[in-house]
């Protein structure tokens, strides 16, 4: 297998394949991703995730499934729409609390010893489900959250174990899934169908609550004549090998080079 390295995952494109009454939702759009990228050249570094299913595209309300013969399949669904034959990260979404993490695991692991994956990672993990995985495959990846209202990597022990480790730490949501951009005011600010309706922080009272968050870097931004986002993301640049730049959510942002090398 070859050394791992640091990737700056941008493409959430393909999460896991929905039941067949679920209509094609940007969730599962990795054809899109696909034609985006066909034929580029090696240059580009490609990463996708399973292990999710969205059981309604409307509310993004689904249900984790870390069986090995689901992930078995939604790892070669994420190939046919993404029209190749391997990957260079498979990220786990979630672990399945109902499936033992080393079954999970294993399974992935056999994807790279296909050649059909170059890395396994995992996403939102403690330290404990590093080392359960880490002990049936070496884990190359953590993706967390990680912002300055979401500082549990910093806090839970799992950046300093990813260092020590030697694993790549990949932070999401540094914007807190945008709402420290300082665009959301109220729900009324988020598209209809969006799955952060059905997230505890930007329910109403939490968002006028949280205001006082933001109020300090618009303050700041505006004395720097820069956007707020760009005040927030701007701590977050050259964070090392171990902890590479932020992933995104758009998709003009995440196709701009579909995935880059940072080392």
């Amino acid at each position: 297998m070859p050394e791992p390295r640091s990737w700056l995952p941008v493409s959430n494109a393909s999460v896991a394949a929905p039941p067949a009454r679920a209509r094609p939702n940007r969730l599962t759009s990795g054809r899109g991703t696909g034609r985006r990228w066909e034929g580029q050249g090696s240059p580009l570094v490609l990463a996708t995730k399973g292990g999710l299913v969205v059981d309604d595209p409307r509310t993004f309300a689904g249900h984790r499934d870390g069986r090995p013969e689901h992930i078995r399949k939604a790892f070669h669904d994420s190939l046919r729409r993404l029209r190749t034959d391997h990957v260079d990260l498979y990220q786990l979404h979630r672990v399945d609390p109902a499936v033992p993490i080393e079954e999970t695991w294993g399974t992935m692991a056999e994807f790279v010893a296909e050649g059909k994956a170059r890395a396994p990672g995992l996403s939102e993990v403690s330290v404990e489900q590093i080392e359960r995985a880490h002990a049936v495959h070496p884990v190359a990846s953590v993706q967390t959250e990680l912002s300055l209202w979401s500082r549990e990597p910093l806090l839970d022990g799992v950046l300093d174990h990813c260092r020590e480790r030697g694993i790549t730490f990949i932070a999401y949501s540094p914007l807190g899934r945008g709402f420290l951009s300082g665009r959301i005011f109220g729900s009324s600010d988020l598209p209809q169908v969006d799955g952060r309706h059905r997230t505890p922080r930007f329910q109403p009272e939490a968002l006028a609550a949280n205001q006082a968050v933001v109020a300090p870097a618009r303050e700041l931004a505006e004395r720097l004549g820069v956007t707020v986002r760009s005040a927030r993301l701007s701590g977050r640049r050259g964070g090392g090998p171990d902890h590479p730049g932020p992933s995104c959510r758009r998709a003009h942002s995440r196709f701009g080079g579909v995935l880059r090398r940072v080392r």
